[in-house]
């Protein structure tokens, strides 16, 4: 017996006997590679653990009512579910955040039972019998077919359940023996009924796969869990790839890939993108595959915070399978050994450490490192991080360069504090060709178009003059077709330089009454955005007035992010010297910030300190902010 496997045994307690009964099981059995499959299991399961607790008791009650909703009418869309967001917020009000620091950690081989280790052992043998598996090695095997757990996930009896679900493929498969093609025919499936919900970010762990069938939805991190169990089940071999730090944002991000038969691994992401359609679509710092042995004995004396963005103790460096990489050395200092040293990247509020050094010789080496991404260099101390150099960046070329202030200043332009991605510059566009009315009649039978807003507009609130000045009784605002209804606010104006005009909300019949309050509260973090993009085609909504306003002028504003400058509210900019140092803060007047003295090329950061969260580094070049 393994000595790793009688460390399990020992380390048990009470569920012992359920451990020793699976291994008797076994070693009864002709086939000697299911006694050494058990003997994989139940040496690593000491390390894998899944969360208890009364808050998370009372969450997963959410699962039912998904469920029960899902069978009468079900949920359309994707990313925000107002229902099931209340439902979440009234279960949290009385129970409490399922937050994993108030949860109890239960490890795995104290609680798993022999049924359910043997039916996974058995159904995994099974499925490894289908011609698209037969080509794996039994160490493949072990890795991306044989586990009973995803992540941390509750430890469940579901192999059963995913087989009988997609026992169809066989028949789809016909002769072919490409897994390849067997995921990409069952992720198709899934993009049928599964959905994005990112409210299920307060969820503590990753979503069991029972409760997965019964709410069809989650996070990335689900999107995973689902492709996960549907082809492990089918004897389909898949890994887990974690992004734990985008380097160019915050958060970080989940995604598969596929075992093909030639050894070479395919991305995609479950239920969205199939095998060779998936996008990396910010910067990787580091991805870890994710086994479920330990890759990494030295990340298990960290606590779980650090431990997790460094890829936790069973993540192996896969980085250069889906980017394009450099290995990075820096100067050794002396009293700080390769083990306390680590690269950090920014995550809009903090530095993250994401993966440690090497020593090599006289320096520290951090190899292969993702691309256009700023590292801080860094050791802890008294879990603060210390820095070892100035930050460092590495370009698009693989090109390193440091950036260390110079002795000059300058006087910098600055119109927002986060960098416009390519989801807002689609919201840019969303509001192109929206129409202005003004008519005297209720049903606008003698409307006039009075502004007509351009293609492409900026993520703040305008205000515009019309194309004639006139009195009207009625005003409103028609969507553009395929525009997903988005918008931020819209108002009229006697006067440029007064208030918005107050009047009646009207509208068109399909648009919901909550949007129509949304058009007019003047709060630009509501927004509009229905679920599908022709929801509010041929919609309006306006403005009755008791009598008749001379029309000057027309506001609107697309749905944003917050990060422009916006009048009346104070920030505070930054400048990093082995720490932020402040230049100062300062109340906007208009939609741009003026700072003088900033020293050159300084490694910069813009805080709102009136609202919002979202904050990016940059550097300021000839008139531009140069966002990292």
């Amino acid at each position: 017996m393994p000595v790793g496997v009688q460390k399990t045994l020992v380390t048990a307690a009470e569920n012992r006997e359920e451990l020793e009964k699976v291994i008797s099981h076994y070693s009864g059995e002709s086939d000697s590679l299911k006694l050494k499959a058990a003997y994989f299991l139940i040496e690593n399961m000491r390390y894998h653990f899944t969360y208890k607790g009364k808050s998370l008791e009372s969450f997963n009650t959410i699962f039912d009512r998904i469920e029960q909703r899902e069978k009468q009418t079900p949920f359309v869309g994707n990313i925000h579910f107002p229902l099931i967001d209340s439902w979440a917020d009234s279960i949290m009000r009385i129970n409490g955040i399922p937050h994993p620091g108030t949860l109890k950690k239960e490890f795995d081989h104290r609680i798993i039972s022999a049924e359910v280790l043997i039916e996974n052992i058995d159904c995994a043998f099974a499925a490894w019998e289908f011609p698209w598996a037969r080509h794996l090695t039994f160490q493949e095997f072990c890795e991306y077919i044989l586990p009973y757990r995803f992540q941390d996930e509750p430890v469940e009896s579901w192999r059963s359940v995913y087989m009988e679900k997609f026992k169809w493929l066989i028949d789809s498969m016909g002769n072919s023996r490409d897994p390849v093609k067997a995921c990409s025919i069952i992720n198709n499936d899934i993009k049928k009924w599964f959905r994005f919900n990112e409210g299920f970010k307060v969820y503590p762990s990753a979503i069991g796969p029972l409760n997965l069938l019964r709410a069809k939805m989650g996070r990335c991190l689900d999107q995973a869990g689902i492709a996960n169990f549907a082809m492990r089940a089918m004897g389909i071999p898949v890994a887990h790839e974690v992004i734990p730090q985008w380097g160019d944002r915050s958060m970080g991000h989940d995604f598969s890939a596929v075992l093909d038969t030639n050894g070479k691994f395919i991305d995609f992401l479950g239920g969205e993108l199939s095998p060779g359609k998936n996008e990396i679509r910010n910067k990787a710092s580091k991805i870890f595959e994710q086994h479920f042995s330990v890759q990494n004995q030295s990340l298990l004396q960290f606590d779980d915070g650090l431990s997790t963005v460094l890829g936790r103790p069973f993540g192996s460096d896969a980085t250069s399978l889906f980017c394009v990489t450099t290995d990075l050395s820096i100067p050794k200092v002396k009293k700080y050994p390769a083990s306390n040293v680590f690269l950090a990247v920014f995550d809009d509020t903090r530095w993250v450490p994401v993966f440690g050094a090497k020593e090599n010789k006289d320096k520290y080496l951090f190899e292969k490192m993702g691309r256009e991404i700023v590292y801080l260099p860094c050791s802890i101390v008294d879990n603060s991080l210390s820095p070892l150099s100035d930050p460092v960046y590495i370009d698009k070329s693989g090109k390193i360069h440091f950036i260390t202030l110079n002795q000059t200043t300058q006087t910098v332009r600055l119109e927002r504090k986060y960098p416009l991605t390519k989801i807002k510059q689609w919201w840019m566009t969303l509001m192109g060709k929206g129409r202005f009315e003004g008519a005297n009649r209720s049903d606008f039978s003698d409307r006039e178009t009075i502004f007509i807003i351009p293609d492409t507009i900026a993520l703040k609130y305008h205000i515009s003059k019309v194309d004639k000045s006139k009195d009207y009784r009625y005003v409103r605002y028609l969507f553009p077709d395929s525009c997903f209804g988005s918008l931020g606010e819209i108002s009229f104006f006697c006067n440029q330089s007064a208030v918005p005009i107050k009047g009646s909300p009207i509208k068109s019949a399909k648009v919901n009454n909550e949007d129509l309050v949304i058009a007019f509260d003047g709060k630009w973090d509501k927004f509009i955005h229905t679920p599908l993009k022709d929801d509010y085609d041929r919609e309006w909504i306006g403005l009755a007035f008791d009598q008749s306003k001379y029309i000057t002028h027309v506001g609107y504003s697309p749905r944003n992010d917050g990060n422009n400058i916006e009048k009346g509210m104070e920030y505070e900019l930054y400048y990093w010297d082995g720490k932020w140092v402040t230049l100062g803060k300062q109340r906007a007047i208009t939609d741009y910030l003026m700072v003088k003295k900033v020293p050159g090329n300084a490694l910069l950061l813009l805080r709102n300190l009136t609202a919002g969260k979202e904050e990016r580094i940059f550097l300021y070049e000839n008139g531009k902010q140069i966002w990292f």
